[in-house]
């Protein structure tokens, strides 16, 4: 077989070995022209074989492969080593953009029938190299977030759960130094999670992606000096993180001190609620009751789960509708949702039975942050006893104006009585003993006293008072009398 033969099948597998490869691929001569080039180099770089092979690489399409870095690398590194792997090389490219590109060469002597030809492998990673600054950057937001991180944070180590590391704020919130928690399982530095079946607590973690546990205290590390355990109440959070497992312990003691306080606060109230004799009941803008006080519970003879989501209009006042009256809101509720203000007015509402009562009905608006009425609280207040008072008061008033009236005419009546009885006598006075006239004086004067007595009744009642008897002093009684009368007229009148 001739030379020329032999060289021509050697070019053939060559070319055949050259279009196998993945990575574009080009071969040079000793003039830096191209000798061919993989079909994957013409798919990837959009170049023709017709426009690429002979051609100084350098001017291909259009000099855009005039680039220094691989002039330095083709003219002055590969003369002197032969070979160079891992070259890197970034250019924009008119056709297919900025690229980043990884570079083999290979020189090779007396090859396909040339002195010497170079094998240039060109890998294209440019999305590999995006995802690398990716994956640098989103390490080093990470790491930021780690070491800046509020919350304590330790890595843990999947076999036994050992900590690997932790960040600054761990160190403050336990009081633990680095070198006292690395190789510590959580349980080591005062974090009472049960860690005894880890394995299956990985197998979770894996299925979930994120377990967590509330409400955890954790013993902190006492001070020099200090005899006394200080615990601080945690919400931990284990995260997968693929190789490791993230655990953040956030402090939330201040959070779980006020919600005590809230919910003291809020027990405190709800009893002041349950304790008041006024009814007190929280309603939608639907009327609808959303929450009731006990009071208002026995006022309707229900208990709180018959009436909660229930119109008040129905358990109220056993309406089928909202309580409206020409037009206008009648019922205080209805005003406040209306008006956004505060309304009272007087109802009668009916018990269980359907007897009636009498209540004062407040209602307030309960605004949300944006200042928009969300439910209305209505304050009821049973007043039938009092209205029976006042009926009983007006009874009562009715009954002074009467006695005041017979006090008046018991006085006028009185002077009346003292003339008749005073010249009553002293006729009877001038009558002859045992004459009818002096019979029939005698009865006047009879029944004069008894109007006296009458009167005196009278002015007992318009005063309120009782009657009050009193031992008399006769002599003294005797002595005023006789004051009384003249010389010329020592006559006894009868009061």
């Amino acid at each position: 077989m001739g030379r020329k033969k032999i060289e021509t099948r050697s070019i053939e597998f060559a070319e055949s070995v050259i279009n196998t490869v993945r990575d574009a691929l080009i071969v040079l001569d000793q003039d830096l022209r191209v000798v061919t080039a993989s079909r994957s180099f013409y798919d990837f770089f959009q170049v023709k074989p017709e426009d690429t092979v002979g051609q100084l690489i350098y001017d291909l399409g259009n000099k855009q492969w005039d680039i220094p870095q691989l002039r330095e690398l083709l003219e002055t590194i590969l003369p002197e080593k032969t070979s160079f792997d891992n070259y890197e090389v970034e250019h924009k490219f008119a056709t297919i953009g900025r690229r980043t590109m990884l570079l083999n060469a290979r020189q090779i002597e007396h090859a396909l029938g040339k002195e010497r030809i170079i094998l240039l492998a060109i890998e294209d990673i440019t999305e590999r190299k995006r995802l690398e600054d990716l994956l640098k950057e989103s390490e080093v937001h990470y790491r930021r977030i780690f070491e800046t991180a509020s919350d304590g944070i330790v890595l843990l180590e999947k076999d036994e759960g050992r900590i690997i590391h932790g960040n600054e704020a761990v160190e403050k919130m336990l009081g633990y130094s680095a070198a006292e928690y690395i190789g510590k399982k959580l349980q080591d530095i005062g974090i009472p999670l049960d860690m005894s079946d880890f394995p299956a607590i990985m197998q979770d973690l894996e299925k979930s992606g994120i377990l967590n546990y509330a409400d955890v205290p954790v013993k902190t590390k006492s001070g020099p000096g200090v005899t006394t355990e200080i615990y601080i109440t945690t919400d931990i959070y284990l995260v997968d993180r693929t190789q490791l497992v993230q655990c953040n312990i956030r402090d939330v003691s201040a959070r779980k001190l006020v919600e005590d306080k809230l919910k003291k606060s809020e027990k405190f109230t709800r009893s002041i609620l349950q304790t008041v004799d006024e009814g007190f009941v929280v309603i939608d803008p639907e009327y609808r009751i959303i929450t009731a006080n006990r009071a208002y519970l026995e006022s309707v003879g229900k208990p709180l789960a018959e009436v909660i989501g229930k119109h008040c209009y129905v358990v109220s006042h056993h309406v089928d509708t909202p309580c409206w009256e020409e037009g206008n809101f009648v019922c205080p509720v209805a005003r406040t949702f209306q008006t956004e203000k505060h309304s009272s007015s007087l109802h009668t509402h009916y018990d269980d039975t359907g007897a009636p009562f009498y209540v004062e009905v407040k209602s307030y608006p309960l605004k949300d942050e944006s200042g928009k009425v969300v439910s209305a609280i209505e304050i009821i207040n049973d007043i039938t006893e009092k209205k029976k008072l006042e009926a009983q008061l007006l009874q009562a008033q009715k009954m002074e104006a009467v006695g005041t009236l017979a006090g008046g005419i018991a006085h006028d009546f009185n002077n009346i009585l003292n003339v008749i009885l005073g010249y009553g006598t002293m006729v009877m006075d001038t009558l002859a003993a045992g004459s009818q006239p002096k019979d029939d004086m005698r009865e006047v004067l009879s029944a004069a006293d008894k109007a006296a007595g009458l009167t005196k009744k009278l002015l007992v009642f318009s005063r309120k008072q009782a009657v009050d008897v009193q031992p008399v002093n006769i002599n003294e009684l005797i002595l005023g009398l006789q004051k009384m009368p003249g010389p010329d007229h020592p006559r006894e009148y009868r009061m």
